[in-house]
């Protein structure tokens, strides 16, 4: 039992950076941190939202931490803001700046915050408290358990801009677009093709009207040719 004091006592131990980078990181999360709502939902979505930012803080850290260890973190963070920091800690009077900003001055460890909340619903998973916390702690900040949720964990996509939202239908209009323009390219081509058949097949009627025309001069030129050779001669 000693030793897993010990090891939790350890485990609070954050660097100047890491806690910017612990704040940062929980600031793209806020409003699910600091949902107000004590319900099971809300519950499990703010464990989900701590297991996903575990696994960001571990890739970009290179040091592995549990999901509740950060969650300690950064409720501690809150409540030495709200109390005043020591003078002798000049380092992490920026961090509470940062925090501070984050937060604002009703969010900084009052009366609701995240920490202080009393659930009216009780999860699934069995009983709550400080005592089970600290077994979980333990538990998951073993080498084998924070491996495997680095691995398994699905940290949630940001959400898309309105511009790439709008992308792809611009790439689908501009699309149709160059579709239609070839189907009208297509059909005048077709049409022309048609116009250049009718004209041909024109100029062979005309040629072999022209050309009977010419065989029956012919045949009415020599027909009076022979009517004036058998004609008597005085």
């Amino acid at each position: 039992m000693k030793r897993h004091r010990n090891q939790f006592k350890r485990g609070q131990n954050f660097s100047t950076d890491e806690e910017f980078l612990l704040i940062t990181l929980a600031a793209e999360q806020r409003k699910i941190f600091e949902n107000k709502r004590c319900d099971s939902v809300t519950w499990k979505a703010k464990e989900l939202a701590w297991e996903n930012l575990a696994a960001t803080y571990s890739i970009k850290s290179g040091i592995k931490r549990s999901g509740h260890s950060l969650r300690a973190k950064y409720e501690s963070l809150k409540k030495k803001l709200s109390g005043g920091l020591p003078q002798w800690q000049p380092p992490t009077i920026s961090v509470s700046e940062k925090l501070k900003a984050i937060l604002g001055d009703d969010d900084t460890g009052g009366e609701n915050s995240d920490s202080d909340c009393v659930m009216t619903e009780t999860p699934s998973e069995g009983p709550s408290g400080s005592y089970v916390d600290l077994i979980d702690f333990i538990e998951e900040n073993s080498d084998e358990n924070v491996a495997s949720k680095t691995r398994n964990s699905t940290l949630v996509a940001p959400p898309r801009s309105p511009s790439a939202r709008t992308g792809p239908k611009r790439c689908e209009m501009s699309s149709l677009l160059e579709e239609e323009k070839l189907r009208l390219i297509r059909a005048q081509r077709t049409f022309y093709e048609q116009e250049n058949i009718r004209a041909q097949e024109k100029h062979l009627e005309e040629m072999a009207t022209l050309s009977a025309k010419r065989e029956l001069l012919c045949l009415e030129i020599a027909e009076k040719k022979q009517k004036l050779s058998d004609a008597p001669k005085d």
